[in-house]
């Protein structure tokens, strides 16, 4: 259950980091916009746009958080051990890979805002990868 509420809390903190990277990547995206974008900005307000993502970014990434809590407490039944600054190495790299494997589809989807995916990335991994193990056990 203690995970679960760590989870949670780890979550809503990366829901904040996103909100926060993602409105830096929309003023760089501004200033070169892709094809996409100025699509959807001919059709719809930069509000309307913008408005749903830090709305459902909250509730999508504590769900995020909570989901990968309950992986932790599965490698951690699974595969105990600590390793790379985590308890649970195995886990730890899991998140690791998954934000990895994300980064080449993102970087190409929003070439202008290179640096705030990276850094997302980044967050991702040391939110869900560190921080939630640390704070679960």
């Amino acid at each position: 259950m203690n995970e679960l509420v760590v989870g949670l809390a780890c979550g809503a903190f990366m829901a904040s980091i996103f909100v926060t990277l993602g409105a830096w990547a929309v003023v760089r995206l501004a200033d070169d916009p892709p094809p996409v974008m100025l699509r959807l900005l001919e059709r719809h307000s930069p509000m309307r746009l913008v408005m749903p993502v830090v709305v459902l970014s909250y509730p999508v990434w504590g769900a995020a958080g909570m989901l990968l809590a309950l992986l932790f407490v599965a490698s951690e039944n699974a595969a105990p051990g600590g390793g790379l600054g985590s308890p649970n190495m195995f886990y730890t790299v899991v998140v690791a890979a998954i934000a990895a494997l994300a980064m080449p589809p993102a970087l190409l989807l929003i070439r202008p805002a290179r640096l705030q995916t990276v850094l997302t990335g980044a967050m991702f991994a040391g939110v869900f990868g560190w921080m939630l193990p640390h704070f679960a056990t």
